[in-house]
């Protein structure tokens, strides 16, 4: 009786799989059907309906069994209809993005999304439109980014289709569409993580584009992407993950978002990033700086040393946040300073040392064991460095030992190899350090 009764549910078990794979198969053909109908037509609003329920279905069918050959059915279906979209005359074009784009779903928003960015893709005639056409397609995307940013599915990858129409459209219309995405995420509270993956996608796509866009919507968006951050510091207590699953870029943390952001090819950037984080009144301004250096930190980019602009975006991020990811030092942000000397560059290494040197002035120095007087020779050193465009640290053993000379002893006297070095350790008494060898008698 037990065996026929495991025969009977492996029985409907196969039977479950069968009817799920008959449905998919079927609206693959359903789907196929609709395109080639639509060939043999013009586009209208009736047969656009038809073609947003065709994929609407296949994306329904997918959250249920994930068969992915669903996603890819969608994306051919998508670049083939935009074979006719693209020659529709932009009136009639608006006109059906308008209609649809009321009282939608979340599912709809989200095809409409993919229509849209594939026709900007493809060179769309949405581009240069007059202030009254800029009006009612500002309307409609407005509609579809508002229902989008509230949806709770797993699969939404509207911020990366966002970032594909901001980085392939005219100027105008890509500003239009930040102030859109802005007032968005503003009126939400940054409850979502879209504008810091919009700045994500926009980094990988084309980070150039940044640049472009005028300075007060740029740097709006920057700040709406640091308070998704900060809110996923403070509401969901973000992590900073050993492992980055880049598999699925269509949702990442703002912590990974920003992070990735910052090591672009883009100089400008990882300034805006910076400039806007140091001139915020974020409540956790110090700790959102810190998660960012340790996210940094573990991302593949961080130890690239072949892409100059990467190099250069690393630079200027570690000049301008590790100050302030370094202020109000204790131990756990010693022992990430040295695990960054130990596994950076040496430029890096000795920036990070610098901010180190740097949060005693106007911060908690209750934490170093050392005299005022001997950091203050320390930034003697540290300026002198950058007159004479040097290290002062000259490999990441001496970087090491100056970080833990702040805090513990007893220190290794190698220190006093390095003639700049020696200058700041010469007023330590004799017992501060290690038993003396292998050192000049000078």
């Amino acid at each position: 009786m037990i065996i026929i009764n495991i025969f009977k549910g492996s029985l409907r078990l196969v039977y479950n799989k069968y009817i799920v794979l008959k449905k998919t198969l079927n609206k693959i053909i359903l789907s196929f059907l609709l395109l080639t109908n639509l060939y043999a037509a013009e586009v209208n609003q009736d047969s656009f309906n038809q073609l947003i329920k065709s994929l609407e279905e296949n994306l329904k069918t997918y959250e249920v069994t994930t068969q992915t050959s669903l996603l890819k059915k969608n994306e051919e279906i998508i670049g083939e209809f935009n074979e006719l979209f693209k020659k529709l005359p932009k009136d009639q074009k608006l006109e059906i993005l308008t209609n649809t784009s009321k009282n939608i779903n979340d599912l709809t928003a989200n095809m409409l999304l993919k229509i849209v960015s594939k026709d900007f893709e493809n060179q769309s005639n949405l581009d240069f439109l007059t202030p009254s056409e800029q009006l009612l397609f500002s309307k409609a995307l407005t509609n579809i980014i508002d229902t989008s940013y509230k949806s709770d599915r797993i699969y939404n990858d509207s911020a990366y289709e966002i970032a594909k129409i901001i980085v392939n459209s005219d100027i105008i219309t890509a500003n239009n569409l930040i102030l859109v995405v802005n007032k968005t995420s503003s009126e939400n509270n940054n409850s979502k993580n879209l504008s810091s993956n919009i700045l994500y996608n926009i980094s990988k796509l084309n980070s150039k584009k940044i640049d472009e866009l005028s300075d007060d919507i740029s740097n709006e968006f920057i700040k709406q992407s640091l308070n998704e951050l900060e809110n996923d510091i403070v509401i969901k207590k973000t992590k900073v993950k050993k492992k980055i699953d880049f598999e699925n870029n269509f949702s990442q943390t703002p912590l990974i978002a920003i992070s990735s952001s910052v090591l672009s090819v883009n100089k400008s950037l990882t300034e805006k990033i910076a400039d806007n984080i140091i001139k915020s009144d974020l409540k956790k301004k110090d700790e959102l700086s810190f998660k960012l250096a340790q996210q940094t930190n573990i991302l593949d980019d961080w130890q690239n040393n072949e892409n100059k602009e990467i190099i250069e975006s690393k630079s200027k991020f570690v000049e301008k946040i590790f100050p302030e990811a370094f202020k109000n030092i204790n131990e756990e942000k010693m022992e990430f300073a040295i695990e960054i000397v130990l596994n950076s560059d040496l430029a890096t290494s000795n920036k990070t040392i610098e901010a180190v040197v740097d949060s005693y002035i106007d911060n908690n120095n209750n934490f170093f064991k050392v005299e005022k007087d001997f950091l203050e020779k320390m930034q003697d050193v540290i300026k002198a460095t950058k007159i004479n465009n040097n290290q002062f640290a000259r490999n990441e053993e001496e970087a090491e030992i100056i970080l833990k000379s702040f805090y513990t002893d007893p220190i290794s006297p190698t220190v006093l190899n390095n003639p700049q070095l020696a200058y700041v350790y010469s007023g330590f008494p004799l017992e501060k350090f290690e038993q003396f060898s292998n050192v000049s008698p000078n």
